[in-house]
């Protein structure tokens, strides 16, 4: 059954509980994959996504790392997680500048308090 399954996980937060140890830096993220994959017990994450933007980081930096990643064999592809209409089309433009795959889903709350920024995501989605 293991082999049929596909593992998502995410990063933001820590999760040894160390509140100064979140975000979605550079070396933060290298860090995190190595550990995601020990604890997984995988050689490759397959979907890997932010859980939230980073306001401490430039979302062409985090991009990059992702990517970077990917281009290793250590995450399959990458999306994100809680991301607004705004930050979603900040991320796409700056894949596009730099030629990367970008943010490839998003996995957000849809609901009746939440709606207009969800519609503004849905729209880029499509």
């Amino acid at each position: 059954m293991r082999d049929s399954a596909v593992v998502v996980t995410k990063l933001f937060h820590s999760v040894e509980g160390d509140p100064a140890d979140a975000g979605l830096a550079l070396e933060r993220i290298s860090r995190c994959v190595e550990a995601s994959l020990g604890r997984l017990g995988l050689e490759r994450l397959p979907l890997y996504m932010t859980h939230r933007p980073d306001p401490s980081t430039r979302v062409a930096d985090t991009l990059a790392e992702l990517e970077r990643q990917v281009t290793h064999g250590a995450v399959g592809a990458y999306g994100a997680r809680n991301i607004g209409a705004d930050e979603l089309s900040a991320a796409l433009d700056a894949s596009n500048r730099l030629g990367l795959n970008g943010f490839g889903w998003v996995q957000n709350s849809y609901n009746q308090l939440e709606c207009d920024d969800a519609r503004g995501v849905l729209s880029i989605c499509v």
